[in-house]
């Protein structure tokens, strides 16, 4: 909270995070796009540290892309929770297996 948010939990979008790991870049590209029609999936932001544009320093040399998302059902909205936000890291399997402790 305070290395990535400067101490402010208002930026804290990863309190629900889960992984789907695949095997080619291509399967990642498809789950973005069948994430993107599906109209109970709003995606809030992508962050995409797959491109050569991404500050590996930041981190720590992993690649991903992750994608923060609400859900948006009758059940999410009955619950109160179709405002919260969820992360969802999309990785390649051969560039998991290099991940540090520091890119946790």
């Amino acid at each position: 909270l305070i290395r990535i948010y400067d101490s402010n939990a208002a930026r804290l979008l990863d309190c629900c995070r889960q992984s789907i790991y695949f095997e080619q870049t291509g399967d990642v590209l498809k789950c973005i796009e069948l994430m993107a029609a599906d109209p109970e999936l709003e995606i809030v932001r992508v962050k995409n540290r797959m491109s050569w544009h991404a500050d590996s320093e930041f981190s720590c040399g992993f690649r991903n892309v992750i994608i923060n998302l609400r859900i948006k059902t009758e059940t999410t909205r009955s619950l109160g929770l179709d405002g919260h936000i969820c992360e969802l890291q999309l990785t390649l399997k051969r560039l998991a297996q290099q991940m540090t402790a520091c890119s946790h």
